[in-house]
């Protein structure tokens, strides 16, 4: 809240209170996977308002560390733009909690938790997280390789999650190869 306040005092001039409020009150896919995985009981230090307690974007799990691998890799895939991003939050908790067997995939808390979406809204936006995440993104124009978040992801520090491929079987049971 004093954050808050302290950007409204210096755009003042050019934009009143509600209209700041109004440009910052959007929900993004992280915050949305971050609520999910706090409902699944993923992450252990999350707070209430979805962001850890210690490093900003570092999950203290490696279910954690993976859902947030899947959201950066569709940030990168322009099909993805279409997607709501509480729906591929969503469809990232629901792979992760599939990789990890100390879980069940699809909660009714979660489904409550997402606003009611089920295993079968989730399914098609996992086929396609699962297909990006398993090829390498290239650039329109000079076709070279965007591999910044792969590498981010396959280092120490996210225990290596970018550096495993998945693969979704015929039962739709997520397996990491």
């Amino acid at each position: 809240a004093k954050t808050f306040r302290c950007h409204i005092k210096a755009s003042q001039p050019t934009y009143s209170a509600k209209q700041i409020e109004k440009l910052t009150a959007r929900p993004t896919s992280y915050l949305f996977c971050r609520k999910l995985l706090l409902v699944a009981g993923v992450d252990s230090n999350v707070g209430e308002d979805g962001f850890p307690y210690a490093e900003h974007d570092v999950s203290s799990s490696k279910a954690g560390n993976r859902a947030l691998y899947f959201l950066d890799r569709c940030l990168q895939e322009y099909d993805m733009l279409a997607v709501k991003p509480s729906l591929i939050a969503a469809a990232a908790v629901y792979l992760t909690l599939s990789i990890d067997k100390r879980y069940l995939p699809w909660t009714m808390q979660l489904k409550r938790a997402s606003g009611g979406l089920t295993e079968k809204d989730l399914i098609p936006v996992a086929e396609g997280i699962v297909k990006h995440t398993n090829s390498r993104p290239t650039t329109s124009v000079l076709q070279r390789q965007l591999d910044a978040v792969q590498k981010k992801y396959e280092g120490r520090r996210f225990q290596r999650v970018g550096a495993t491929r998945y693969d979704m079987c015929k039962t739709m049971i997520l397996k990491a190869i």
